[in-house]
């Protein structure tokens, strides 16, 4: 077990699924060689072993907060919105203040349209960890979606004070400011975000967008003509 430790530390994430599958044959009754060969399948691109693997963990230990944590990233990245949402929501249940659950709830939230929901938990999350960048950014976009165009900017800008180098709060915040009309500063924003990202395709198109709107056709249809390449 602890040498699969070392190996998925080091990358070797084959080596380290082999050892915690000796692991498992030698104390089947323990979660951890469950979870962590869950883990390394996961790292390794497979998804869906690693799927297999977490509820063993769980069935193990039913109150394992790293075996549902885990299962709800994993669910979250196959798009099984509601399955990371029963997982993130049991790690509260036993784990109240526990940040990263709460951000990751939130993004869940994003992903299902609740947005009311998703600012108490990134809210939540900054109370209890006020420089946690990502609770920011993800409210940030829960804000815009209410239309809370200035909440979701001063959630962007806090985010990119931060995180200085984030291609993406540049773009939402960039979202929040062309919705209040002002088209310089979103162009400014998408140009920050693209010099970040050059390969964003939103950010090239809703830039051409808005220098159509201010009559520079020309630099709209260079950003257009980037949008699509």
């Amino acid at each position: 077990y602890n040498r699969g430790l070392g190996s998925y530390k080091l990358g070797d994430y084959q080596s380290a699924i082999q050892d915690y599958t000796q692991a498992i044959l030698n104390n089947p009754d323990s979660p951890y060689p469950y979870l962590n060969r869950g883990l390394a399948y996961s790292a390794a691109g497979n998804k869906q072993a690693a799927m297999a693997d977490y509820p063993q963990a769980i069935r193990v230990d039913p109150e394992n907060t790293d075996a549902h944590y885990s299962r709800g990233r994993a669910r979250f990245v196959l798009a099984d919105y509601k399955g990371a949402m029963e997982d993130y929501t049991t790690v509260l249940a036993l784990d109240p203040d526990n940040v990263e659950a709460l951000v990751n709830r939130c993004s869940v939230q994003l992903n299902l349209f609740e947005y009311e929901a998703a600012v108490e938990d990134c809210t939540r999350a900054i109370e209890l960890d006020p420089d946690d960048w990502a609770a920011y950014n993800n409210r940030c976009v829960a804000n815009f979606n209410l239309k809370q165009y200035q909440n979701a900017i001063d959630d962007c800008t806090r985010t990119l004070e931060l995180n200085p180098d984030n291609a993406k709060a540049y773009s939402d915040r960039g979202l929040s400011k062309a919705a209040i009309g002002d088209r310089a500063g979103a162009v400014e924003d998408y140009t920050q975000a693209i010099a970040l990202s050059p390969n964003n395709p939103v950010a090239y198109s809703n830039r051409g967008s808005l220098y159509a709107e201010m009559g520079e056709y020309g630099k709209a249809i260079e950003d257009h003509t980037q949008a699509i390449r």
